[in-house]
């Protein structure tokens, strides 16, 4: 018998690790294609080969920004004296920050601590996590999605899904080797809502640099050397 209600229309999927993505237009390279050569790279830590990732939290916002622009903020570390004076900058050097351009508009990222931080009672993730542990240690998978590790314990995911030209949603997904539990809920609580202050201080000027760019005091910006990343994923677009 005929369905009385059209089925959904198919997408392609594919999944790396415990993360899923979804492909909206047919045609283009695979997954992995894709994500190469970062997920070669992460496969120890949080893909392919990874021995534990957990889920542990979740944060949404809505800005009224360009998708783009939160993702700009994400990639360059010259702003954390100014917009992280009181959290984040005081624990990382901005002028040790090291940039690594790679293939289909990824990058890599890492900003040092000033000074060793005490370790976390959580295990580490499987892997090589000796760069993780000099600093937050990043990078940015080609267009909208930046992984982050605030260490070799504790991560997040951050994505930004576009609402028209001028909103945007902003998610961050918090992981962890170890799952949730009644012992660690209290530290995993405080990871998470210590990182998210330091992502809203990021947004709290992302409406403001929509308007200033709809203005049309400026036809061009000019980007130098330390955005460099942001210059290589528009360049990409």
């Amino acid at each position: 018998m005929k369905s009385a209600c059209p089925g959904l229309a198919e997408v392609a999927c594919d999944t790396w690790g415990p993360f899923a993505f979804v492909k909206i237009s047919p045609g283009g390279p695979s997954l992995r294609e894709h994500l190469e050569p970062v997920a070669s790279e992460l496969d120890p830590l949080l893909g392919a080969q990874a021995a534990q990732v957990h889920f542990v939290g979740r944060k949404q916002i809505d800005v009224a920004c360009n998708w783009k622009v939160p993702g700009d903020g994400n990639i360059e570390t010259y702003h954390v004296p100014f917009v992280h004076r009181q959290s984040a900058a005081p624990v990382l050097d901005e002028k040790r920050t090291g940039q690594w351009l790679l293939p289909r508009g990824h990058s890599r990222m890492l900003i040092r601590f000033r000074h060793e931080l005490p370790a976390l009672p959580l295990p580490r993730f499987s892997g090589d996590t000796s760069l993780a542990e000099l600093g937050i240690y990043s990078f940015h998978v080609f267009p909208n999605l930046s992984i982050v590790f605030g260490g070799p314990s504790f991560g997040f995911l951050i994505t930004t899904l576009p609402d028209g030209a001028g909103r945007c949603s902003y998610l961050a997904h918090f992981f962890s080797p170890v799952p949730r539990s009644e012992e660690n809920a209290g530290l995993l609580d405080a990871l998470i809502e210590a990182n998210w202050r330091v992502l809203l201080e990021d947004l709290s000027s992302q409406a403001a640099a929509q308007k200033a760019m709809q203005s049309g005091a400026l036809d061009v910006l000019r980007l130098q050397y330390q955005e460099r990343r942001i210059r290589y994923v528009h360049e990409e677009i």
